[in-house]
């Protein structure tokens, strides 16, 4: 196949920054659920939500040290402080390796 490179995302120039893009808008919005899920629904148990907590412990396990556990507010609503500060490093983070990636591809190529 000629194409084959293009299929795949390969020798474009904003493929590695748009790949990044697209997890990391995943992450955020898995994340954004989670946090949702348990300042709504902190006692709640099934399919989904366990599918919730099992798919965003890896993005929180490099923030496990930082924050413990997630904050009961005076009303008895948790905020799940590991998730926002992992939601506020992964962005920031994001868009550093975005801005490199696509700057690096910018000057590679003479512009």
């Amino acid at each position: 196949m000629r194409y084959s490179g293009k299929m795949m995302g390969l020798g474009h120039e904003f493929s590695v920054s748009s790949m990044t893009n697209l997890f990391l808008t995943l992450a955020e919005l898995l994340l954004l659920v989670r946090v949702i899920v348990h300042f709504f629904f902190t006692t709640a148990s099934g399919s989904f939500f366990s599918w919730v907590y099992s798919t965003t412990n890896p993005l929180l396990s490099p923030i496990r040290g930082v924050f413990t556990n997630a904050t009961a507010t005076p009303s008895h609503w948790y905020v799940d402080f590991p998730a926002l500060f992992a939601m506020a490093v992964y962005a920031a983070f994001g868009g550093l390796l975005v801005g490199l990636t696509a700057w690096n591809w910018g000057t590679r190529r003479g512009r």
